[in-house]
């Protein structure tokens, strides 16, 4: 089920296209390079961050996609998991 909405949809081409619940943001953040070991940590490190909603990661790809509260959580904390393991972030 998606978390986002409750759609059900897991086809990972899913783009949350309806509207995401009020105060709250979706993004996608690519960051070349990364490392299948990088994804799980980066996945464990933004659930450990306030008002993370749901984190979307495939292996076969480097776009992570977060869903998160306006507010509470800032594109800055976002950014700032890739950062400091040498990674560039683009959204």
């Amino acid at each position: 089920m998606c978390g986002i909405c409750g759609c059900g949809n897991h086809d990972h081409h899913h783009d949350h296209d309806h509207e995401l619940p009020a105060g709250t943001s979706h993004l996608h953040l690519r960051a070349t390079g990364i490392t299948g070991a990088q994804t799980e940590e980066i996945r464990q490190e933004l659930y450990g961050l306030p008002g993370i909603l749901e984190v979307h990661t495939h292996e076969d790809s480097e776009v992570i996609g977060v869903s998160y509260q306006n507010g509470v959580t800032g594109l800055t904390d976002l950014i700032m998991a890739f950062e400091k393991r040498g990674l560039k972030v683009t959204i």
